[in-house]
């Protein structure tokens, strides 16, 4: 039996179920990044709205109250009779009212899949909105964990530092909520699973390139950004091909469905965003997108010295660095800094001398490897734009709004392209890689968890 879980797939079951059940749980309601406006997108798509800003009366009053509950410094702690309390809020269906709009209206249903389907089999029951929330935690936690699994089993490389960074406290607690990053993080993962399989294998079918395309179509309809990774594809070997007509085939058939896809839906659905731009709180008053832009195109130099700033500045990247590892709550509760040295210390150990546990033959070229290094850092610039335009104040000498949790769809292909290859690497045995693995997670998880505790919650 012991042996089972010296699998890194079973070993990431064993850790990451139980976990997540404890933080659906630990987290207070709506109290994960944006939760409720996720709650509210899920809603009208689980009445089939797309463009309608009318919700049942029962969402709106639980999730005004849990927004009022979380942002209060002085009574934001929760005690399990509040909860309860919230839980007596009705549901209201047959009365609508409406809400204003917020940017994750830009999102297609796509990542909400799991949760919609939760709010379907919920409202059918009549439940309340309390329950709605967790019933749709559940659903997506359940479906991001499959995913996962499925991506640590079939990867040819990098097995146990992606059941690792899977096992951080941060993507933990995301899968476990009902953020759009759940199931983003998770299709982004296992198309860079199936992608680097292909790409080992000698024959690629169609059954594959179908399973590839559905994967990439996921990812360009889970957020925009994220679609550049789709580029990925060219670490598919021309020499598989016994024609450049057929590679290129290849190519835009996993590639240029999710392409249209994206694009068709950001027609549709960015200028219903942006005609009610004034009606979407901005992070302070001297965030003004509209100047942002101006000024990228005629003073681009504002924007490139906010982001030289950014990335000098040390405070900012150690900032970011660990709200990828471990930042509970609305992403402003850090655990210790000796944890987050804990979980780097570790990830580089699994990136370097890690074994995979894999019979497919898998190696990368320096040209790859520049292509993912590429990939990473032009998502990342992407990032900072997007945070630029829209999050920092106007002229702002440095950048605002980035945060850890947007590397989780990328950092898989950063880790790969520092690994060295499989063929004559000295590896550490098995066993001890499982031990640290279960160590290292277990110690950081229990430290979000006590995060979450202490700050969250009065007993």
């Amino acid at each position: 039996m012991a042996s089972l879980f010296l699998k890194p797939y079973n070993l990431f079951l064993l850790i990451a179920i139980p976990f997540g059940l404890i933080y659906i749980v630990a987290s207070p309601p709506l109290r994960t990044p944006d939760e409720r406006a996720h709650m509210i997108k899920i809603y009208k798509f689980s009445e089939g709205e797309f463009k309608d800003s009318r919700i049942a009366k029962g969402i709106d009053d639980f999730t005004k109250q849990a927004y009022a509950q979380n942002h209060d410094p002085i009574n934001g702690r929760y005690t399990i009779s509040r909860i309860i309390a919230m839980a007596s809020i009705p549901l209201l269906k047959d009365q609508l009212v409406l809400v204003r709009w917020f940017y994750n209206d830009l999102y297609s249903p796509v990542p909400y899949l799991p949760q919609i389907a939760a709010f379907m089999i919920g409202k059918a029951c009549n439940l309340s909105p309390v329950l709605l929330m967790y019933m749709g935690r559940f659903f997506a936690f359940i479906a991001a964990t499959l995913l996962t699994y499925i991506s640590i089993r079939i990867i040819p490389t990098n097995q146990w530092a992606l059941c690792f960074i899977a096992l951080l406290p941060t993507p933990v607690y995301l899968r476990s909520s009902l953020s759009a990053d759940s199931l983003t993080a998770a299709l982004a993962f296992l198309f860079t699973a199936l992608l680097f399989q292909t790409a080992s294998l000698e024959v690629i079918s169609r059954k594959r390139l179908l399973s590839l395309s559905i994967m990439a179509i996921g990812i360009a309809m889970c957020k925009s950004i994220y679609v550049v990774m789709l580029l990925a594809v060219l670490i598919i070997p021309r020499q598989k091909f016994d024609k450049l007509s057929g590679y290129i085939r290849t190519l835009s058939l996993i590639t240029l469905p999710a392409f249209i896809l994206e694009t068709g839906w950001s027609s549709i659905a960015k200028p219903n965003v942006f005609m009610h731009l004034s009606s979407i709180v901005l992070p302070s008053a001297t965030v003004d997108p509209d100047k942002q832009q101006y000024d990228l195109f005629w003073h681009p130099h504002f924007y490139l010295e906010a982001l030289y700033n950014y990335l000098h500045s040390l405070g900012y990247i150690k900032s970011l660095i660990a709200s990828y590892v471990a930042n509970m709550g609305l992403m402003d509760r850090p655990i210790d800094q000796s944890f987050i040295a804990l979980a780097a210390i570790l990830v580089i150990i699994f990136t370097l001398f890690a074994k995979t546990d894999t019979a497919l033959s898998f190696s990368l070229k320096a040209r790859d490897r520049f292509l993912l290094l590429g990939l990473f850092g032009g998502i990342f610039i992407l990032m900072t734009l997007a945070n630029y335009i829209v999050w920092t104040p106007y002229r702002s000498p440095t950048i605002d709004g980035m945060q850890g949790r947007y590397l989780i769809p990328i950092i898989p292909l950063l880790l790969i392209s520092l690994a060295p290859n499989i063929a004559g690497r000295k590896t550490l045995p098995v066993p001890v890689t499982a031990v640290l693995v279960l160590i290292g997670s277990v110690v950081l998880l229990t430290a979000g968890l006590r995060e979450l505790g202490m700050h969250d919650f009065i007993f």
